[in-house]
């Protein structure tokens, strides 16, 4: 009998230090994207596909298969619909490369969204985390942001006073604003489940200067993203706690944003924050009154309506994934825009060059859509659409029953992964594109594969009636 408990204690041991071992691949396949940017950045390496699949995906394939050992395919069963909506969703890609008039080019890409996308979320929802997993991922996490906060110093060392503003090497800076507050966020739960003062301190340390790196890079999308994720978080927190240190940590955020403005020269975050204001504006009255000039002002509203004119050509399979979208030169247009402005009391000329103004397309700037959903609609049309939202709705349902059946203490580490599910898709909606769109895939993942009741608990209530049912014989 010893012998037998000795073998099953060594064994759980065993399977202790894999999960170990592959959930800390899991973090690190997640940030392994910015990791080698700054590699190839450095080095001068050729970041093609294969360096990208051995680098990020390859420690991500052996956690894959550490879990697959441990938990099998049953969670597979067990999410059934979500599963068979991200199936449909994947295959809608697929099939709108069909007929690409740049299929060499959407193969490419194609690779790098199996990659990423679809790989992350059959990672995170294979991972089959638990409450006590998701504090051991936040301390995994914790290490990545402490050495990511080492290396941001020695590049503002290196770069200060002429930043104007903070990024990695090879990395835009609205994703790297993002990548920041999600720092924040981890910082921030880590925080709130800390008991001990010294360790406290250290993190609200912590999270001051990755909230002020993450408004030092300027990304307007990633501020508004974090902001809106932050006061979610806090009345949730409020909700299912007595401790009443949202209102310190809302004082610390707002001290936080006046030494922001008051510190950093109104050329960098102040100017730009005014600017993305006015932009808001126009949109509205472009929206409202179709303001011509708003139009030829501000790139996005370009591209949403090329966007939209393609969705229109192919409702159904869409133009095809990674089509190109072209903005309207400024300065093509600024002989436009005066002839509008002085043409104000002739209603037809101003017609006239108005419908002028919305024709003009010059093919040099090319981007995205910077919208999901738009970028859905135009790219994968409605067979793409239509699984993506029903998927994101299952997610969320998923992760409010999971939230009601837990006690105060796992709702709160719980809570990590829907809310920053929130985060990376409020910023879905105003930037990125979505062969970079990957955060978003992993979280959705392990929602989808998270378990209250973990196998290794599963074992222990087998052996506690098994004890019973002999006490009692």
């Amino acid at each position: 009998m010893i012998q037998i408990q000795n073998i099953r204690s060594f064994k759980k041991t065993g399977d202790t230090y894999l999960l170990g071992i592959a959930d800390i691949f899991l973090v690190y396949t997640m940030l392994a994207p910015y990791i080698l940017k700054s590699v190839v950045f450095y080095t001068g390496i050729e970041s093609n596909f294969f360096r990208h699949f051995c680098i990020l995906s390859g420690p991500g394939i052996l956690s894959l298969l550490i879990y697959l050992k441990l938990y099998g395919i049953r969670v597979i069963f067990e999410n059934k619909i979500i599963f068979s909506l991200f199936i449909l969703f994947s295959l809608s890609f697929f099939i709108s490369v069909c007929g690409h008039l740049e299929v060499e080019l959407t193969i490419s890409r194609l690779k790098f969204f199996v990659a990423y996308c679809m790989f992350g979320f059959v990672l995170g929802m294979f991972a089959n985390l638990s409450a006590s997993r998701i504090r051991r991922l936040l301390n995994i996490l914790i290490i990545f942001i402490i050495c990511s906060f080492l290396y941001s110093l020695y590049l503002l060392y290196v770069s200060w006073p002429g930043m104007t503003r903070f990024t990695f090497p090879g990395i835009n800076s609205s994703h790297m604003g993002r990548v920041l507050f999600f720092f924040a966020l981890v910082v921030l739960f880590c925080f709130s489940v800390e008991k001990k003062t010294a360790i406290k301190t250290v993190l609200f340390l912590l999270l001051i200067s990755v909230v002020s790196l993450g408004f030092n890079t300027g990304s307007i999308t990633a501020v508004i993203s974090f902001l809106f994720s932050l006061l979610i978080y806090l009345f949730y927190y409020g909700q299912i706690t007595s401790v009443r240190s949202s209102f310190y940590l809302i004082a610390a955020f707002f001290i936080l944003m006046v030494l922001m403005f008051a510190v950093f020269p109104k050329k960098k975050i102040q100017t730009r924050f005014i600017i993305k204001a006015k932009e808001v504006r126009q949109i509205f009255e472009y929206c409202i009154n179709g303001n011509p000039v708003a139009y030829l002002k501000i790139r996005r509203l370009q591209l949403w309506e090329q966007a939209y004119e393609r969705f229109k050509q192919k409702p159904m399979f869409g133009a095809g994934y990674k089509n190109y979208y072209y903005a309207t030169s400024l300065k093509a247009g600024k002989r436009l825009i005066k002839q509008f402005e002085n043409s104000k009391n002739n209603p037809v000329k101003n017609k006239r060059i108005k419908k002028k103004i919305f024709s003009l397309k010059k093919k040099k700037q090319r981007s995205h859509p910077h919208n999901v959903f738009i970028e859905l609609l135009a790219e994968t049309g409605i067979m793409g659409f239509i699984p993506f939202v029903l998927f994101f709705i299952f997610v969320f349902r998923k992760s409010f029953k999971l939230n009601k059946n837990m006690d105060d203490y796992d709702k709160s580490l719980f809570f990590f992964l829907p809310l920053c599910l929130v985060l990376f898709f409020l910023f879905s909606l105003f930037h990125t594109k979505l062969s970079t769109e990957y955060f978003k895939w992993y979280f959705a993942g392990m929602i989808t594969g998270f378990s209250i009741i973990t196998k290794s608990n599963h074992m222990v209530e087998k052996l506690i009636e098994k004890r019973k049912s002999v006490q009692s014989a």
